[in-house]
């Protein structure tokens, strides 16, 4: 662990001055084992690029320049800042937005907000790489569960329809109120959750 004068020596310039987090990594030893010593750097930088992705789509609602100035937030990993990466990509004129569904549980509303995105034909190459991902436009498909704006879940239909063709285009933001987490079952370090058995016919209904 550091002592706070080393610390305040290896923190950037901005963070002494002004509210926000660093977070420093330093001897990797997992990496260091898992790698080559000629590999090491290029596992090092995959893994950061991997891990900028990642935390483009989970906050990629703070970090939208659409969202509210008191409601935004920046990120940057090396020096580098973190774009945001939209599922539903509305910044595209052809993503249709649907009407917002609601449902209630004990009390608490849940907002599904749906979305269909353009044809791959009408998508730039960006587009098609960052929704497509490694699995594909089928496989990216579903519901993505938003617990006070930040991913949780994606890309899953929760066994309610299969996927496919038909459905590769759809994407349904679900906003979930932190007070139904045990309804969720949400886990502690905020990477799943399961669909409470009281919505499972409701959503059966309208997706029929």
């Amino acid at each position: 662990f550091f002592n706070e004068e080393e610390t305040l020596a290896l923190a950037d310039t901005e963070i002494k001055t002004a509210s926000g987090t660093e977070v420093i990594w330093a001897d990797l030893s997992r990496m260091k084992k898992g790698s080559a010593e000629l590999d090491l750097e290029a596992d090092f930088n995959n893994a950061v690029g991997l891990a900028v992705d990642e935390l483009g789509m989970i906050f990629h609602r703070f970090l939208d320049e659409r969202e509210p100035k008191s409601q935004k937030i920046q990120i940057n990993v090396n020096g580098r800042r973190i774009e945001a990466k939209d599922p539903f990509c509305r910044s595209n004129q052809g993503t249709q937005s649907l009407k917002t569904i609601s449902e209630t549980i004990n009390g608490e509303t849940i907002k599904f907000s749906p979305f269909v995105l353009p044809y791959y034909s009408n998508l730039s190459a960006p587009e098609r790489e960052q929704l497509g991902g490694k699995e594909g436009f089928v496989k990216n498909s579903g519901f993505y569960i938003y617990r006070q704006k930040r991913l949780i879940i994606r890309g899953t239909w929760f066994k309610l329809i299969p996927y496919g063709e038909l459905s590769k285009l759809a994407r349904i933001m679900v906003d979930v109120p932190n007070s139904l987490d045990e309804q969720w079952k949400i886990t502690v370090d905020k990477s799943g959750a399961q669909l409470p058995p009281a919505l499972r016919k409701r959503l059966s209904n309208w997706l029929d």
